[in-house]
């Protein structure tokens, strides 16, 4: 079992509270909490532990954007659990750790009824299989213990969840672990993720991979919290869990809030993935329209051609922007460009510090005044750079500036700006920029963006006394 180390440095507070966003207050990742209920979640006094809430306007239910095509031949309706082996061979398998042991549990019932909805997995394209991991409601097919399912479509679009269990080799080491706890799963455990995906991986036949991360998400801090017991994965865990696997993960997502950052940018690289998609800003409980997103994904499987990591990232992008006005930012990072990015960030840190960083009075207002998301501390690069670039009077950095915002356009698209007219100025990423000392955690051992000189930076914030 794992569990969180006490907090190294004093919490943050989070920002505003909700049981109906994916986002978790900061100091979340790095405390030892107490196990809770549900309902403990939606009280009115939820302090530093709370979740901030929905963004404003946030519909209870989305709106599809397109009309849903037939996705193609679908395996045929069963009941029971399906033997790994029985599974088809197919192009691409979506693997969606499913996290609900929380309180976005009936968000993820609501989620597996979308996917059933949107006819489930492809015969012989697309394998949709989820690790599912309930909390508090047993019923309509959906139960507290964890499982890993196969989804099919569901032909009466019922609340009733229709898929199929996957047989588990109890000698194997997902085996193992469910017997261990009688059929719960911690799924904020490095370990069980990379037995899950493992075991689809030999057990099941594919030529690429997609793994969502489905929960809570909290940017460089962690993702996938699981309530019992209290736990999630931090971005070193996460890079430990998918490297190394029988196949690679070609892209790599997160229907979470606060992911699409350098840091988990850098984290994907080093897992060998080939692209990231998250959402720099607070996802709504309801998340992605899996819906809409299958029937997009249908139609790529229609042609006669193979199906690239950038045509699947994309589908998820234009999926989100055309959902409802809450689906404010969606970002697509070709991680293949991910080293030229980390190079022009180097060269525009460098000149910052040789501008005097941000105990320079304009660097400083440039710093406090570049958009922010939920989480105060993530600030979107290129808005930053943006306004170097335009109040500098400073040629080397103005042009460093340029450079890095030429590369990051390069690197990252941003799309789904459509609610608060503030988040027109993002980017695509986001990265760690404390208006403070800097988080112990963040200069952990084993992150993967511990050489990058914009840790010089921010620590210039707090570094001495500004005259």
């Amino acid at each position: 079992m794992k569990v969180l180390n006490a907090p190294t440095s004093t919490p943050r507070p989070a920002t505003s509270s909700g049981p109906s966003s994916k986002a978790l207050p900061p100091s979340r990742g790095n405390e030892l909490a107490p196990q809770r209920s549900v309902d403990a979640f939606e009280s009115s006094s939820r302090g530093t532990q709370s979740r901030p809430a929905m963004l404003t306007g946030e519909q209870p239910s989305r709106a599809l954007a397109t009309p849903q095509p037939t996705p193609g031949p679908t395996p045929a309706a069963a009941t029971g659990p399906i033997s790994p082996k029985d599974i088809p061979a197919a192009e691409w398998t979506v693997f969606v750790h499913l996290n609900a042991d929380n309180n976005l549990e009936s968000f993820g019932k609501d989620d597996m009824n979308e996917m059933e909805a949107g006819g489930g997995s492809i015969q012989g394209k697309l394998n949709l299989i989820a690790l599912v991991d309930g909390g508090a409601i047993n019923s309509d097919g959906w139960n507290t213990g964890a499982r890993l399912m196969y989804v099919g479509k569901d032909p009466e679009n019922s609340r009733k969840i229709v898929s199929r269990e996957i047989e588990i080799d109890p000698k194997s080491e997902l085996g193992k672990m469910l017997a261990a706890g009688k059929g719960e799963l911690d799924t904020g455990s490095p370990e069980v993720l990379r037995a899950a995906l493992d075991y689809v991986q030999r057990n099941t036949e594919s030529k690429h991979y997609m793994v969502d991360l489905w929960d809570h998400g909290n940017g460089w801090r962690g993702v996938s919290y699981d309530d019992n017991p209290s736990s999630s994965l931090d971005m070193h865990e996460l890079q430990k869990a998918l490297t190394g696997l029988p196949q690679k993960v070609d892209l790599l997502t997160a229907d979470a809030c606060l992911m699409a950052t350098v840091e988990v940018a850098a984290t994907a690289k080093a897992i060998g993935s080939d692209f990231l998609v998250g959402s720099e800003e607070l996802e709504p409980g309801t998340g992605w329209d899996y819906k809409d997103l299958l029937g997009r994904m249908g139609k790529l499987f229609q042609g006669s051609g193979s199906v690239s990591a950038e045509q699947m990232a994309k589908a998820i992008q234009e999926s989100y922007a055309a959902g409802p006005r809450d689906n404010v930012t969606m970002s697509v990072t070709n991680l293949s460009k991910l080293d030229g990015l980390n190079s022009k960030l180097n060269d525009f840190s460098d000149a910052l510090l040789q501008a005097g960083g941000l105990q320079n009075a304009t660097l400083r207002s440039a710093y406090d005044k570049a958009l922010r998301f939920d989480d105060a501390d993530q600030m979107d690069l290129g808005d930053f750079a943006r306004r170097i670039s335009q109040g500098t009077k400073d040629a080397a950095l103005k042009k460093a500036a340029d450079a890095l915002l030429s590369e990051l356009a390069a690197t990252t698209s941003e799309k789904g700006a459509k609610g608060d007219p503030k988040f027109a100025a993002a980017t695509g990423l986001s990265i760690y920029s404390p208006r403070g000392s800097v988080d112990s955690a963040y200069k952990k051992e084993g992150a993967a963006w511990l050489d990058s000189h914009w840790n010089n930076v921010i620590k210039t914030y707090s570094a001495t006394p500004r005259s």
